[in-house]
């Protein structure tokens, strides 16, 4: 069964399944999500699904809903994506397309505050900012991504990141973990989402991307040596 983690920041919060109704989100206490906060509209938005698919809907909200930091009306989710809910997307919703084995996972607060939840096989681990946690078994309680991307050509900084976010984002905007100079219209160039099964490139619709020389238009997994290429610049991606 799907479902979503309700996230304030960079804390997980709660967690909810979705079943064959929709999933709603907003202000008031009908909602299945309901969220204290006057940034969010009454009904804001909400979770179906369609034909094997699920689908976020915003209901014509004030402050407008996001899926990987793209604004969106209507978008169909990918596992992991992360869908900003309101003004400054403080509340966001981590979507998961099962509910298998357990992981604990550990918020970035209080000792007292952290909880188990269903993500995925043990070994696998949620990053939550730029930490990584994993499985308290292991011997090393936090650890480094050793993937990362590297700046060969053009206008951007820094040359060389690790990805150590669950969303790393690539663009003009104050929330760009890479900064991009250029001429294009969206403050986001594309988005790198860390997964169970790997790293995926997501480019905005905006933007005319190529990868390893192909021209793409959604969301593509990485494999270790692609060349990520926008406007004049180029990007390596490695898993070393």
């Amino acid at each position: 069964m799907a479902k979503v983690l309700l996230k304030f920041k960079n804390n997980i919060i709660q967690e909810y399944l979705i079943g064959a109704g929709p999933l709603t989100i907003g202000r008031t206490e009908d909602n299945t999500v309901s969220i204290d906060n006057l940034g969010i509209s009454r009904n804001h938005a909400r979770i179906i699904q369609s034909n094997g698919e699920f689908f976020i809907e915003d209901l014509n909200s004030q402050n407008g809903t996001s899926v990987n930091s793209l604004p969106i009306k209507r978008c169909a989710l990918r596992d992991r994506d992360e869908i900003g809910i309101g003004k400054q997307n403080k509340h966001s919703l981590i979507f998961f397309e099962n509910d298998n084995e357990k992981v604990t996972v550990y918020s970035e607060i209080a000792p007292t505050q952290r909880r188990d939840f269903n993500f995925g096989p043990p070994e696998e681990t949620l990053q939550l900012g730029t930490r990584r946690v994993t499985n308290p078994s292991s011997n090393s309680s936090e650890e480094s991504s050793s993937a990362s991307i590297t700046v060969l050509e053009g206008a951007a900084s820094p040359q060389k990141v690790f990805l150590e976010k669950v969303l790393f984002i690539a663009g003009k905007g104050d929330n760009a973990d890479l900064k991009v100079e250029g001429d294009y219209e969206s403050n986001v160039i594309f988005i790198i989402s860390s997964r169970p099964t790997g790293f995926f490139l997501s480019p905005s619709n905006n933007a005319e991307m190529y990868l390893d020389q192909t021209r793409i238009t959604e969301v593509v997994q990485l494999k270790d040596g692609a060349m990520i290429e926008f406007l004049d610049i180029k990007i390596k991606f490695s898993t070393r």
